[in-house]
């Protein structure tokens, strides 16, 4: 199996009704960018995320990101045409992981998705998620090369005054990641990906 990549979250143009959150930690965090800007409900028995797209939108991948759910938590995606919830045509369940909750299914193409939670043994008392990612995936037929590398890159910004004084912009390190796919004949496919994704 190759590599996965997902580059368009549509969660991020949707509207967000959440069963519950706090005022200060809304659903709407959740289309930030950054994952420790969080979505924090008041409970954590029974809370719920409907993702109203608008439209239609078809995806195949739904994923979690900066959680404190416990391993006992029950998590479901479901899907409709309506904004109704009693007998959703679609709905998929979730496997527990510590780091990222992640599941890849056949396409499907609804306008409301909605997201249950059921976890009433966390310690917390709550339920907290950084980011959910809603969207398509490309697979490309040949996957990478063993020549792939990772670097660390820490894009802090170091300037002199003429007098030699030092002034530092310091910004987070990230770390990259280069991968060559050769012989690919999926070059249309590679190009809308980056095109997209830009820098």
């Amino acid at each position: 199996m190759s590599i996965r990549f997902s580059y368009e979250n549509l969660l991020d143009k949707a509207t967000l009704t959440p069963s519950s959150q706090v005022s200060t930690l809304p659903a709407t965090h959740l289309q930030d960018q950054r994952p420790t800007k969080v979505w924090r409900t008041t409970g954590c028995s029974s809370e719920n995320l409907v993702i109203d797209c608008g439209e239609p939108v078809a995806a195949t991948v739904i994923a979690l990101l900066c959680y404190n759910l416990s391993t006992n938590a029950q998590v479901s995606l479901e899907a409709n045409s309506s904004d109704s919830w009693s007998s959703p045509p679609f709905s998929k369940s979730l496997p527990y992981h510590n780091s990222i909750l992640i599941r890849f299914f056949s396409q499907e193409t609804y306008r409301y998705w909605r997201l249950t939670f059921a976890d009433s043994g966390n310690p917390d008392g709550y339920l907290q998620v950084g980011r959910v990612w809603l969207g398509t995936h490309f697979q490309p037929a040949r996957d990478f090369s063993k020549d792939f590398t990772f670097q660390r890159v820490d894009p802090s910004v170091v300037a002199y005054s003429d007098s030699g004084s030092r002034v530092v912009t310091q910004r987070t390190p990230y770390r990259q990641l280069k991968l060559q796919f050769p012989n690919t004949n999926q070059k249309d496919e590679f190009s809308l990906f980056l095109d997209t994704v830009g820098l």
